[in-house]
């Protein structure tokens, strides 16, 4: 019996948008755990979005590299190419997030931990997209 759970957690974690999910959703806990917290503690919630923003993103980064993507570089400039790409990616994310947060707050009148929980979707299925097309990019055999 436990053997079997075992071998199914095997599977489930070869699959690579189960691993995403599960480091999507530690992200995005992270990301909103730190901004509920910051705005309890009184603080701007623009301040308090760009505060959780960057915490998530580097918690994003080591997940994505070596949990999901298993990404291996062969030289350090390999490294930091890849993460100015993830930087990139993840500012343009999270200028999408920063922009769309105001956007439903202040122009819609979305409240503001609705808002955030709409544009945390939109941005987590943007980052799979960048992460497995622009960022983590797998080499191919014959290099």
């Amino acid at each position: 019996m436990i053997n079997k759970g075992i071998e199914l957690v095997k599977k489930l974690l070869s699959s690579e948008i189960i691993r995403y999910i599960i480091a999507g959703g530690t992200v995005t806990v992270t990301n909103a755990v730190g901004y509920l917290l910051l705005l309890q503690l009184g603080v701007v919630y623009t301040v308090a979005n760009i505060i959780s923003l960057i915490v998530s993103k580097s918690v994003g980064y080591l997940m994505n590299k070596f949990f999901v993507y298993h990404s291996h570089n062969d030289s350090i400039w390999e490294t930091i190419l890849e993460l100015v790409r993830f930087v990139i990616a993840r500012g343009f994310t999270g200028l999408v997030d920063f922009v769309g947060l105001i956007i439903l707050v202040e122009m819609i009148g979305v409240g503001e931990r609705i808002g955030k929980i709409i544009v945390m979707l939109l941005v987590m299925v943007l980052n799979y997209v960048l992460g497995k097309k622009a960022v983590f990019i797998k080499k191919k055999e014959s290099e």
